[in-house]
């Protein structure tokens, strides 16, 4: 990684805790005690882990049983079809991320 690189992850890091932040302040306004049995919680990283493979599953509620059956024997490929379609993005976007 590079030092620039590092520092662009430094800052996304500072930004989304900074958005955590809001967040926590909104939910325990009114009610700190809250935000203590939050503080207390272990384990936020395995949760936050479901949460994003729920999310990435819930993609395949939307398609049609023939499309999953497919997925299901490997003969649709969907990390292949995803990254060809976010290169297509990018090539309509001129290269810059969309």
């Amino acid at each position: 990684m590079t030092k620039q690189s590092t520092q662009i992850e430094a800052v996304a890091i500072e930004a989304a805790q900074a958005r955590l932040k809001d967040y926590l302040r909104g939910y325990g306004r009114g009610q700190a005690s809250r935000l203590g049995l939050m503080a207390s919680r272990r384990g936020w990283e395995l949760e936050a882990g479901r949460v994003l493979r729920a999310r990435w599953l819930s993609l395949l509620t939307a398609l049609d049983d023939e499309l999953l059956s497919l997925i299901e024997r490997g003969q649709v490929d969907v990390p292949t079809l995803a990254l060809a379609v976010a290169k297509e993005f990018r090539a309509c976007a001129g290269g810059r991320d969309v």
